[in-house]
């Protein structure tokens, strides 16, 4: 189960750890392109969301991430906007449906 992060409660040392586990185990991809237009075919951000990849939600984060070493609080924001926690619980849901049709 997807853990809710509360944007007040989060430490910059959460993020980095975050971070660190991302980039470890080589979930990283900066081909953006897909997450640059695909979002533009819905009417909203959560339309997209509800719908996305799992390659998708992996480029959003590695987006995310590279976007933050250039514009320091773009992760963060990402937390308080609760974008980061819907593509979580958008990851949990598709990681639980792929462990079904493999069980």
């Amino acid at each position: 189960m997807a853990i809710a992060l509360s944007p007040k409660k989060i430490k910059h040392d959460v993020i980095e750890k975050f971070i660190e586990i991302f980039c470890t185990h080589n979930f990283a991809d900066t081909d953006y392109s897909m997450i640059q237009q695909e979002p533009l075919e819905y009417d909203t951000l959560d339309e997209w969301i509800e719908q996305a990849s799992v390659d998708a939600i992996l480029k959003s984060f590695t987006y995310f991430i590279w976007t933050d070493k250039i514009l320091e609080g773009y992760f963060r924001s990402r937390i308080e906007t609760n974008i980061v926690d819907k593509l979580l619980v958008r990851l949990e849901m598709l990681l639980k449906e792929e462990n079904i049709l493999a069980g």
